[in-house]
């Protein structure tokens, strides 16, 4: 037994956040958005995939600010967080997302209010959605 479960401590599960579940089963649901077709690269289903969440947390709004972090986003589609961080950097550089504010552990929210009592809590980066590519 470890030295946490000894003591009657657990390990604190993660989830994704509601918002980003919301959107999950939104874009299961809805058509694929027109440009959808203009995301490209070698996993392009999975990056299709990624670019219709995004376009449905925004709302399909290009110019909408929205926090994900690539932890979340590994739990939510199965896969490793290096995984998604890559997704999110191939979805960048196709100009669909742009990093705003890079994630880090953080003492304060943005308004300078402590969270969680001044303890250090992860926060996600903070990106721009600027559309999907348009298709001629």
């Amino acid at each position: 037994m470890s030295g946490a479960a000894a003591r009657g401590h657990r390990k604190a599960t993660r989830t994704p956040d509601a918002g980003l579940l919301t959107a999950w089963r939104r874009c299961e649901l809805i058509p694929d958005p027109p440009g959808l077709e203009g995301v490209r690269g070698n996993n392009r289903e999975k990056l299709r995939m990624l670019a219709k969440l995004i376009h449905c947390l925004c709302d399909g709004r290009a110019g909408t600010r929205f926090f994900l972090g690539s932890v979340s986003l590994g739990m939510l589609i199965g896969k490793p967080q290096q995984t998604a961080f890559r997704w999110l950097q191939q979805l960048a550089a196709q100009g669909v997302i742009e990093r705003v504010w890079v994630g880090r552990p953080c003492r304060n929210d943005e308004t300078g209010k402590p969270l969680a009592g001044g303890r250090l809590v992860d926060r996600a980066s903070e990106y721009l959605y600027l559309g999907l590519p348009r298709t001629s």
